[in-house]
């Protein structure tokens, strides 16, 4: 594998064939051999080829979180998240994202829900998708690092509290306020500290 790698790297290739089907039969083939010499290879394929590997190599072994960090330096960051949130939406997934790009993808989510945007049916079907995609995350952080699973939570809550964006739809907001209490509460790990946090934290013009 590694001789037709470096074949591969050195070969001269004519005017205006395509390689790529070549790096991507490759990285391939490395997933079930050596997945560190799949991840080595993102450089070498287009956006979509990147995000077709990065699923199958976490479909096929869960990444751990060092092997995101290695990731995250080889894949600009608003295309590992657009990855990551459409694994989000897979059924039966394991996501171990790293703290860095755990907040990196609820950051995005977040940006999306707080856009300014009138209060149409399909604008709040969105809004609607992307919240439960950040509880979707929430739950995978919270099997291994419950303690950035309660940032995570603390993070939204606060970032619906205390937001401009939603004075032009307070009533959708306070709907999602209360969908955001209610599943932090039943997250039993985070309980205590979700009450502790909100006893103290709530901006009083919610009291």
């Amino acid at each position: 594998m590694r001789a037709t790698q470096e074949r591969l790297a050195k070969r001269s290739w004519p005017p205006f064939e395509d390689r790529s089907a070549a790096w991507v039969a490759l990285s391939q083939a490395w997933i079930f051999l050596d997945a560190q010499e799949s991840i080595r290879l993102l450089p070498r394929l287009d956006t979509s080829a990147r995000e077709a590997l990065l699923i199958q190599l976490n479909n096929h072994n869960p990444l751990a979180p060092q092997d995101w960090e290695t990731i995250q330096a080889q894949v600009k960051e608003n295309e590992l998240n657009d990855a990551i949130i459409d694994m989000i939406d897979q059924e039966n997934v394991v996501l171990q994202l790293n703290a860095k790009l755990a907040n990196s993808v609820a950051k995005q989510l977040l940006n999306f829900l707080r856009a300014a945007a009138p209060e149409q049916s399909e604008m709040t079907s969105e809004r609607d998708k992307n919240l439960e995609r950040y509880f979707k995350l929430v739950k995978h952080c919270l099997i291994y690092d419950p303690a950035l699973a309660e940032s995570l939570m603390e993070n939204l809550f606060q970032g619906y509290a205390g937001a401009d964006a939603f004075k032009e739809r307070w009533p959708e907001c306070v709907t999602h306020l209360a969908a955001i209490i209610t599943i932090w509460y039943n997250f039993t790990p985070l309980r205590e500290q979700a009450l502790g946090f909100l006893k103290t934290r709530t901006p009083s013009h919610l009291h």
